[in-house]
C-alpha cells in the first residue's frame, strides 16, 4: 500500500470531523481499534500493493461517518432525557443556583463520557465474541471436511476477514477447494475432496481472496 496506518487514520478522522470543525463522537479507543483492524485486513488482502490513500479512505469513510453519527444521535437523546429529568433552576441571579447548574453540566459531561466508554467496551466485547464464535465454527467445519493440517487452518484464519455476518458454510467450501489446490500433488486419500494430481501451488488462494474482498468493505459494528 502507498500509505501508512497513521496517514490512513488522519485522513479518516479529517473526513469524519470535517477537518476538525466538529468533534469525534466515538471514543478514540473505538476509532483507533477500527482503523487498526481495517489496515491489517488491507495489508493481508492480495493486490493492494498499489492501493492509494484516497481510494482506501473513500471505501471506508462512509461507514465511519455512519457509526459516528449514530453515536452522536444517541448522546443527543441521552442529553435531552437527562435535562428533562434535571430541569435548570429559574433564579439566574442567585450565584449559588448558577454554581449548581455548572455542577450539573459537569456531572452530565462526565456521565456522557462514562456512558460512551461503557458502550465502546460492550461493542468491542460483542464483536470479539462474535468473531471468536465464527472462527471456531469455521475451524470445526474444516476439520469435518477431513482437513487435518492445523497450521494451514490457522494460517487461513489469520488471513481471512471474519465478522458476525460471515457465511461459514460458503467460506468452508471455498477453503476446501483452496486446500485441495494447495495439496494437488499429495495422494488422493490424504486430500479432502479427492483432488487429482498437478503441480503444487502453495500461493494459489484465489477463491479465498475473493471472499476477503467481498467482506473487506464491511465494518465491524
Amino acid at each position: 500500500m502507498k500509505f501508512t496506518k497513521e496517514q490512513f487514520s488522519e485522513a479518516l478522522k479529517a473526513g469524519i470531523t470535517n477537518n476538525g470543525k466538529k468533534n469525534l463522537a466515538m471514543s478514540e479507543r473505538s476509532f483507533n481499534g477500527k482503523v487498526e483492524r481495517i489496515y491489517k485486513r488491507l495489508e493481508k488482502a492480495s493486490g493492494n500493493d498499489e492501493l492509494e490513500l484516497d481510494d482506501a479512505v473513500a471505501d471506508y469513510l462512509e461507514d465511519f461517518q455512519e457509526d459516528d453519527n449514530n453515536i452522536r444521535d444517541d448522546n443527543s437523546k441521552f442529553v435531552k432525557e437527562w435535562k428533562k429529568n434535571h430541569p435548570a433552576k429559574d433564579d439566574k441571579g442567585d450565584k449559588d443556583d448558577d454554581k449548581d447548574n455548572k455542577g450539573d453540566e459537569s456531572k452530565l459531561d462526565k456521565l456522557l463520557k462514562e456512558l460512551q466508554d461503557l458502550k465502546s467496551e460492550r461493542e468491542e466485547e460483542k464483536k470479539a465474541k462474535a468473531i471468536s464464535d465464527k472462527r471456531n465454527q469455521l475451524k470445526s467445519a474444516l476439520k469435518g471436511k477431513e482437513i487435518k493440517n492445523e497450521d494451514w487452518i490457522n494460517d487461513q484464519l489469520e488471513l481471512i476477514h471474519i465478522d458476525s455476518e460471515t457465511d461459514v458454510d460458503a467460506l468452508t467450501e471455498r477453503l476446501v477447494k483452496s486446500y485441495n489446490k494447495f495439496n494437488a500433488s499429495t495422494p488422493p486419500n490424504i486430500t479432502p475432496g479427492g483432488a487429482g494430481g498437478g503441480t503444487e501451488k502453495p500461493d494459489d488462494f484465489a477463491d479465498v481472496v475473493a471472499v476477503v474482498k467481498k467482506q473487506s468493505h464491511r465494518e465491524e459494528k
